[in-house]
């Protein structure tokens, strides 16, 4: 002992001996070596036997003073990776509290080859949306589980004062995994880049500092950097998703739009690189994933990413413009990239950004992009005014020549240049590959006012929608399928009720069709304060499947109330250049046969296969139903959940062996197999602005 303080040599995670102390070491009741560091424990937990340590969560807890405020700092080493969060009931807060986050070390993954991955910051292959560590503070971090990397860029945290009901959390750490059998502190390697050369188990150290109670800040989901969306949670809509979702810094500068370009193409190495590191510095806390293509190069050009960058599924409300098709070119590429693309013009210009291409101005924007892949979507429509869109489609999703050549029975049936006014449920992100311009893409529900009709003190209004659980992100994406599961099994499509109506919605005309007579959905219609829905719940929602219909509503306005309804006049939205995602590659082809051949290639690759859909027999009686407050109500995001799409796979591989084929004549250098990820680079991170840093005790 050296006063207080006991010194020793202790033997570290890797079996070297060092000398190491602790202060205050009379004070404390469990003095124990953990990987080589003496710590006062207060708690720590028997470990399974395959994970390589035998105790795990060992909690230790120093006094501190820091700027004359004396707190605490609490530390929990070899945190459980074994499962998707653990709570550490011991470690509570107190209103006012300033909260800050460290962390260090690495884990074992399980997966195959070098397997040991950093704990903070993981530079695997699946590093973006895996093996990182998380963490959680309800009422105080926002979402139930955010990397404490991205946690640590927002702090520190203050502890409100809870509104009546509510209480304050304990600290809930967590890892984020596919499969939780494999992982622990077993057989150390240095894994992929050398990420855990001479680095042991992981750590989390959390200073708590006392201060001032504060009150609870305006009710928005959390965020601190530019591009995070943030929502209003006590507005989200039936399906618990955040309903006009804007970004922090529109929030921050009364609605202005984030320039992605100037913000964010440091985080783009090359075009088919991401740096977490500068992309969590610059940009945001919330970790986009990413879904690019095979084809890089090849086919799919763009800047500063070619793909796309997913933040969240989200629901917008605007006016709906009908926009264009994609692919344009009959017998190559327009079974490539077919999509039918539309424009939604949101709220406050909510979730809009500055974009443009490389070495061009960055153009604020007018619309939110969306996408859908008729082969999913809209040739599986079956009731009355969807089918009016299948006259411009052909068996297997290629375009008509009538299509090719004139879209303007489209454009007139979406309201022409004012649009229809329409609630739009999608995957929101980036479109990187077009300078950043924001997207719903797939779009999972759609519903319009195809027309609004004045009768006296009745309006009738006739609706159009869809729902479906499953889409892909076209022809510059991966195979995969972007699923949106509901945590309750039941779906919504929602619309407005007309301000001032004073009776029931009353329903007539109601046609209902579901996409596969293999998954039928039970289809009804409540409503809410402010929302006529259609109640929608699959026969089984872990598997494709989708919904549509069309329906007359009467909403009743009080005598006093009576008015003239004239549509909206809205402005079209700007032109932009024709959406095509991939080019005409047929036009690099200079011989004439060889460029026939080409073309006859691609036109034999086969379609998808059709589904069988089956009208159904839904009542238009409408019940209210009042529904609890859901994922976005705390403040919690809804990421889609990938799957392979066996029928895509199938034909992306038999595309590949045509482009082989022809790769001389076409000029261009095609990959040898399909790798639908893009590299994950992680710098050296910046110095911490002082604000973020924890703080240091005296």
């Amino acid at each position: 002992m050296e006063g207080t303080t006991l010194v020793a040599q202790c033997i570290d995670f890797f079996g070297n001996e060092k000398k190491t102390s602790l202060v205050d070491a009379t004070s404390c009741k469990n003095i124990s070596n953990v990987d080589g560091d003496l710590r006062c424990v207060v708690s720590q937990r028997p470990a399974p036997q395959k994970v390589g340590v035998p105790v795990s969560d060992i909690v230790s807890v120093r006094d501190v003073t820091i700027g004359g405020v004396a707190g605490k700092v609490w530390r929990i080493d070899r945190p459980n990776v074994w499962q998707r969060t653990t709570d550490y009931t011991m470690i509570g807060f107190k209103p006012g509290d300033r909260v800050w986050f460290k962390a260090g070390g690495c884990a074992q993954t399980g997966r195959s080859g070098a397997s040991w991955d950093e704990y903070l910051w993981p530079q695997g292959t699946d590093s973006p949306t895996m093996y990182a560590g998380t963490a959680y503070i309800q009422m105080v971090t926002g979402s139930s589980v955010r990397r404490i990397g991205s946690l640590m860029s927002c702090q520190p945290f203050h502890v409100p004062i809870p509104n009546p009901g509510e209480s304050i959390g304990f600290l809930t750490l967590g890892y984020e995994d596919n499969d939780y059998s494999d992982n622990g502190y077993w057989k150390h390697d240095n894994g992929e880049r050398d990420q855990c050369k001479n680095v042991g188990p992981a750590w989390v150290e959390v200073t708590v500092l006392p201060g001032a109670p504060v009150t609870r800040p305006v009710a928005y989901s959390p965020g601190c950097k530019p591009f995070d969306l943030v929502w209003d949670i006590n507005h989200e809509d039936f399906n618990g998703l955040p309903l006009n979702a804007q970004w922090f810094s529109q929030l921050q500068h009364k609605g202005e739009q984030p320039d992605f370009p100037k913000l964010c193409s440091p985080a783009f190495p090359d075009s088919k690189s991401v740096d977490y590191t500068k992309l969590g510095e610059r940009c945001t806390s919330q970790d986009p994933t990413t879904d690019i293509h095979w084809a890089l190069g090849a086919i799919c050009n763009g800047w500063p990413l070619q793909g796309h960058l997913n933040w969240m599924i989200a629901t917008y409300q605007g006016p709906v413009w009908f926009e264009s098709i994609s692919g344009t070119h009959l017998g190559d590429n327009a079974l490539w990239d077919d999509d039918y693309n539309f424009d939604l013009k949101p709220q406050r210009e909510a979730g809009l950004t500055r974009s443009g291409d490389q070495g061009q101005p960055s153009q604020p924007a007018i619309t939110i992009h969306m996408e859908m892949d008729p082969t999913e979507s809209i040739n599986h429509l079956g009731s009355t005014w969807w089918q009016r869109a299948q006259g411009y489609i052909l068996s297997g999703g290629a375009l008509s020549a009538k299509a090719i050549h004139s879209t303007d029975d489209l454009h007139a049936m979406f309201g022409g240049q004012h649009g229809l006014y329409g609630v739009v449920t999608g995957l929101f992100g980036l479109d990187a590959e077009h300078g950043g311009q924001s997207e719903l893409h797939p779009i999972y529900a759609m519903a319009v006012r195809a027309s609004d009709t004045v009768k006296g003190n009745k309006i009738q209004q006739h609706w159009a929608y869809f729902l479906r659980n499953y889409g892909n992100e076209g022809g510059c994406a991966s195979t995969g399928l972007h699923m949106w599961d509901s945590p309750g099994g039941d779906y919504f499509v929602q619309i407005p009720k007309v301000k001032g109506a004073v009776m029931d919605p009353r329903l007539s005309d109601v046609q209902t069709w579901a996409w596969d007579k293999s998954n039928v959905s039970r289809v009804s219609f409540v409503h809410s304060k402010d929302w006529l829905v259609v109640k929608i719940r699959p026969q089984n929602a872990t598997t494709p499947f989708g919904v549509d219909g069309e329906f007359t509503v009467e909403f009743t306005l009080a005598h006093s109330a009576k008015q003239k309804r004239a549509v909206p006049q809205e402005a079209p939205p700007k032109a932009r250049e024709t959406e095509r995602e991939s080019a005409d590659l047929s036009t690099n082809i200079s011989d004439p046969a060889a460029k026939a051949k080409f073309q006859a290639a691609m036109r034999s690759l086969p379609p998808a296969p059709p589904k069988e859909r089956v009208r159904l027999e839904v009542s238009p009686e409408v019940t209210a139903e009042k529904r609890a407050p859901g994922t976005a109500a705390k403040g919690q995001s809804t990421s889609a959940r990938v799957v392979a799409d066996p029928t895509q796979q199938q034909r992306e591989a038999q595309l590949i062996q045509v482009l082989q084929t022809h790769q001389q004549d076409l000029k261009v250098e095609v990959p040898a197999n399909l790798n639908s990820k893009a590299t994950v680079v992680r710098s050296k991170p910046a110095d911490a602005a002082p604000a973020n840093k924890p703080p240091t005790a005296e």
